[in-house]
């Protein structure tokens, strides 16, 4: 479990045509939202299959809406269990977007990210640790040369809770730290309050 096949492509349609990739349990959802009616019964009973299967596909506006699902799940209520089955899978594919992504799937990438990090907490097996410094050089160019204001400010955000919650390396902090100051000179007044938040954060 937590682990999924490379999905197909989109050359019958695309399942995440909608525009609302996540419900609450219990909410009215159109069978024809997902395919057929088969596929809401199994999203309902495990969303993260659906949101992880649609990471993987080519089009980013599919991702990008897989990720609003996936940031929407994560903040509707405490889902440690549920995150912990598919933190190898969810961690591989954030990382892909935020990489690779243009700047609202970095921005969305970076904000599931922090939330994943926050949900699962310190892990005894030191997942979240390895997760922050695989982060660490994927998130450095999107804070100082993203292409939105947006995309910065969540990349820098992202670092600061997953230096906050998943790491207690100090040298891994002290280099967060380094990068985080280097945003102070951005032309962005909000990345630089960002910034500077982050900073009393990883500072506290």
């Amino acid at each position: 479990r937590g682990k999924k096949k490379k999905a197909g492509g989109d050359e019958d349609g695309d399942a995440w045509e909608t525009d609302s990739v996540y419900s609450e349990p219990g909410s009215a959802v159109s069978t024809n939202d997902y395919g057929d009616g088969d596929g809401v019964h199994s999203y309902e009973e495990n969303p993260l299959e659906y949101i992880t299967e649609a990471l993987y596909e080519k089009r980013a506006a599919t991702r990008e809406k897989a990720l609003a699902g996936l940031v929407q799940y994560l903040r509707a209520s405490y889902r440690y269990e549920e995150c912990d089955s598919w933190k190898e899978t969810l961690a591989e594919r954030l990382a892909a977007c935020v990489k690779k992504g243009k700047a609202k799937e970095v921005t969305l990438a970076c904000t599931a990210a922090a939330l994943m990090v926050a949900t699962l907490g310190q892990s005894s097996d030191g997942f979240t640790e390895q997760l922050v410094e695989e982060f660490l050089p994927l998130l450095k160019p999107k804070m100082l040369s993203g292409s939105t204001a947006a995309a910065k400010v969540a990349a820098i955000r992202a670092l600061g809770v997953m230096c906050f919650v998943g790491s207690e390396d100090g040298l891994v902090l002290h280099r967060s730290i380094q990068e985080i100051q280097k945003c102070f000179s951005a032309s962005s007044g909000e990345v630089r309050a960002e910034a500077y938040t982050v900073l009393a954060l990883l500072l506290s």
